[in-house]
């Protein structure tokens, strides 16, 4: 197989938040309700630039990367119109880098900080050990999103990420907080919540979150915290590494049980209204008035997937959908499958009586994806190996290989996903 070289990029933008100007924004759940948010005057110096690979098609074979060099895929000469501050968007199944704007840009979180947050309580509590909310834990349910706990409630750390994540509870980010402090040997209740932001920033650095620090559990706005739209890919990559996170940050609604004196369940409804939209599957909002409008969102294309990331929005799920239709103009996510994906392939496998054995999901840009050819090798000798492997199949753009996967005699392999 032919290896295509693609080159690394490193995106970078100097630092501009700018002051706020006068806006509107949709309710969020653990920051401030009501209030206007800003863009940066500097957004137009916007630098966005995707460096084209060396041949435009997807490397086979890709090692894994540290979300620090994801490589650039191809070069588009036109560019989504957005309103936000920084925006990204990367196919973290085939490691490529789609598009980049001000990716390295710190700007304030807001409450996508929470995707650290509950990756910091999945390291060091159990999901069914329970915790009891203190005095502490609460937040002004006037001014900030909450669970409408009250003290001496007991819910399981699954319960309390539930509420973090999908409803973006400050009540749920401080009872967490404190509970993971203690459980790391901080002796008081302030102390606990140091403690646990301490681990936060530990956890960000270990991540490869270079240019992010946090001051909170909630992602409230606090002088010198900011994370960037490349360190919230990353961390949302790792997030979609705990089954527990990645069942809870798909979930439109939830219910989650509460002992003690007042026992109840409570609903919670998730802030992310893109879950509604076929192949959406997470992430997480935020808004306050130094973040503006933020939004990670996670979206099937074919088996990948592809995580998109806007920060300091005017309209997040505007300027996400806008990302989303800018990829699927100069993109194609192309699944070879063995139930079926790229129809021309299916219909020669059919013809042999051959199969695939697995998966996989292509991405190619619209050109390439127009040139592609397929290529069946059979026989070759192999037809007495253990499962009837009966040849290759090889897809091509413009002589080079992009993929290659054995093929199996449909009546004797039952092929798996």
């Amino acid at each position: 197989m032919l290896s295509l070289a693609l080159v690394l990029v490193a995106l970078c933008a100097a630092l501009s938040p700018g002051w706020p100007r006068t806006g509107s924004a949709a309710t969020e759940v653990v920051e401030p309700l009501d209030f206007p948010f800003a863009r940066s005057p500097a957004l137009a110096l916007s630098t966005s630039a995707i460096v084209p690979p060396a041949s435009g098609l997807q490397q086979a074979g890709a090692q894994p990367t540290d979300g620090r060099s994801w490589r650039a895929f191809a070069s588009v000469p036109e560019l989504p119109r957005l309103t936000a501050k920084a925006a990204l968007a990367v196919d973290l199944t085939n490691e490529a880098l789609l598009y980049a704007d001000h990716a390295d840009n710190p700007l304030p979180p807001a409450s996508t900080t929470k995707i650290v947050t509950a990756l910091v309580v999945a390291r060091w509590l159990d999901l069914d050990e329970v915790v009891e909310v203190e005095a502490g834990d609460l937040v002004d349910p006037t001014v900030y999103a909450n669970m409408g706990l009250v003290p001496g409630d007991r819910l399981s750390v699954e319960g309390l990420l539930t509420g973090l994540l999908v409803a973006s509870a400050g009540d749920a980010a401080n009872a967490l907080a404190r509970a993971t402090g203690q459980r790391l040997g901080a002796p008081t209740e302030a102390a606990a919540r140091q403690r646990f932001v301490a681990e936060m920033n530990r956890l960000a650095r270990e991540l490869g979150l270079r240019n992010s620090w946090f001051v909170t559990a909630d992602g409230r706005d606090m002088p010198g915290q900011v994370v960037t739209a490349r360190d919230l890919a990353i961390a949302t990559d790792a997030l979609f590494r705990v089954p527990a996170l990645e069942r809870i940050v798909s979930l439109p609604l939830a219910t989650v049980p509460v002992e003690g004196p007042n026992g109840r369940e409570i609903t919670v409804y998730s802030t992310n209204q893109m879950l509604t939209l076929p192949g959406v599957h997470g992430v997480k909002t935020g808004t306050t008035l130094a973040a503006g409008q933020c939004l990670v969102a996670a979206v099937w294309r074919g088996d990948a997937r592809v995580v998109t990331v806007v920060l300091g929005s005017q309209d997040r799920y505007a300027d996400t959908q806008a990302l989303l239709d800018w990829l699927d103009r100069h993109f194609t996510w192309l699944r070879v499958a063995p139930d079926r994906g790229y129809e021309p392939l299916d219909v020669a496998l059919r013809e042999r009586g051959l199969t695939l054995a697995t998966s996989r999901t292509l991405l190619l840009s619209r050109e390439d994806a127009a040139a592609l050819e397929v290529r069946l090798e059979e026989g070759a000798g192999q037809a007495e190996t253990a499962r009837q492997q009966r040849g290759t199949v090889v897809l091509l753009v413009r002589g080079q290989e992009v993929l290659q996967l054995p093929l199996y005699a449909a009546d004797r392999f039952a092929p798996t996903s």
